[in-house]
């Protein structure tokens, strides 16, 4: 930060929020200079001086604070009314579940956030992981929304134990479950989108089997964006396929009333109507595509271009790249009336390295068999800087040096230009 850069300071009362837009290309340094106050649910040491990018914030406090912002914001201002205590009391509630299941020796809550995109669920799912995490030392995270990708990249969802929540970096991450969709959007390949909530859902099994602890406290999942119109059948795939019991549904009426209807004879699913925060506006495509391309970046770079990424060229017969259900398929609605497609969406197709690969992130499956490449979950990703056809090789960029610990890549329609 420079010395010429413009200060503001804010005083907060007891219960007070201050909501503040960084842009694209600025940055802001943020200080409590007095009292206490959190960002989605973590809290902020005094004098300690954070920097936020192409972000859109909250911080609350319970007691009241000061706080100084250094740098350019896009907009800046405090409010006194906001749904905290509501959320704060949706934790309360799967708290008390934590503690009946750990004493009964049952099965522990399992929270899944939902509704339309740009309404908070993100943000709410957040805070539940945090307060969650400062009550039980450990939470477990279900990232359901492929369109984020926060655990690894645009188009992947997955799941994985969190030990601690960084201010500025978000959760840290080790070793998650993840499976690659390729898309962003589930009208690409919908049976194939459900079928990997449902290999997640019994990853999920598989490892809360194995562990007590994990299936005494349960998880937070932060859903895909949805409305009646969009993905509402994806949703209904992913509560039944990663067994939730509670539905947040922020701020979206009609998809609340939907659910609650779809699941009245289910009394194992609860479904909940939370108000979203008057602070949470709609993302610009540009904020989005901007996210989505720092997304990647940070998988390969670092959050802080901390990591060095390696080059490695691939002959021809050190992989197989795959893509899922066939790339010409005709929707059903393009088609004749009465007339339904033949071709499986779930079908493996073999593609030839050619430069259309270029700019592609795949994902590197661990599977050992192609025919199980639907049912594992991936190592990690790597993106495609080169195809040279005639020299009969493959360049791309993996996070880790030598050959690739997958034989198969799965390929879909996420690519990146890097720069």
């Amino acid at each position: 930060m420079g010395a010429e850069d413009e200060v503001e300071t804010f005083e907060l009362e007891e219960g007070e929020e201050l909501r503040f837009e960084v842009g694209a290309s600025a940055s802001v340094e943020l200080q409590v200079t007095s009292g206490y106050a959190e960002v989605f649910g973590v809290e902020l040491a005094q004098n300690r001086r954070y920097v936020f990018r192409n972000a859109k914030l909250a911080l609350f406090t319970w007691k009241g604070c000061s706080v100084t912002l250094t740098g350019g914001t896009e907009v800046s201002y405090k409010v006194a009314e906001t749904p905290m205590a509501i959320y704060v009391n949706a934790h309360s509630v799967l708290q008390s579940k934590r503690k009946l299941a750990k004493e009964l020796k049952m099965k522990g809550p399992r929270c899944i956030v939902v509704g339309p995109s740009s309404c908070g669920k993100t943000s709410l799912s957040a805070i539940l992981l945090a307060y969650m995490l400062k009550e039980n030392h450990s939470a477990f995270f279900v990232e359901a929304d492929y369109s984020e990708g926060v655990l690894g990249t645009p188009g992947s969802i997955g799941a994985c134990a969190v030990e601690h929540i960084d201010v500025e970096q978000g959760p840290l991450f080790e070793r998650p479950i993840c499976f690659y969709y390729g898309h962003l959007d589930p009208s690409e390949n919908t049976e194939c989108l459900m079928q990997l909530y449902s290999v997640l859902g019994a990853s999920i099994d598989a490892l809360f089997g194995q562990h007590d602890e994990l299936e005494r406290r349960g998880f937070v999942a932060n859903g895909p964006a949805t409305t009646i119109e969009k993905g509402f059948d994806v949703l209904k795939h992913a509560i039944t396929a990663l067994r939730i019991d509670t539905v947040l549904v922020m701020d979206a009426e009609r998809l609340y009333a939907s659910l609650v209807r779809e699941f009245k004879t289910d009394k194992n699913v609860q479904c909940v109507h939370v108000p979203k925060s008057g602070g949470v506006v709609t993302r610009e495509d540009a904020f989005i595509r901007k996210f989505r391309n720092d997304r990647i970046k940070r998988y390969f770079y670092g959050p802080e271009n901390e990591l060095h990424p390696f080059t490695c060229v691939l002959g021809f017969d050190q992989f197989k790249v795959l893509r899922v259900g066939d790339s010409y398929q005709t929707p059903d609605s393009a088609l004749p009336i009465g007339v339904v497609s033949t071709l499986n969406p779930l079908e493996l197709e073999a593609v030839s390295p050619s430069a259309t690969l270029i700019h592609s992130v795949l994902g590197v499956s661990q599977a050992t068999d192609e025919a199980d490449v639907m049912s594992k979950p991936v190592f990690g990703f790597c993106h495609v800087t080169k195809v040279d056809v005639p020299k009969r090789q493959m360049t791309v960029l993996a996070p880790s040096p030598g050959k690739l610990p997958g034989f198969f890549l799965v390929l879909g329609g996420v690519k990146w230009l890097e720069g």
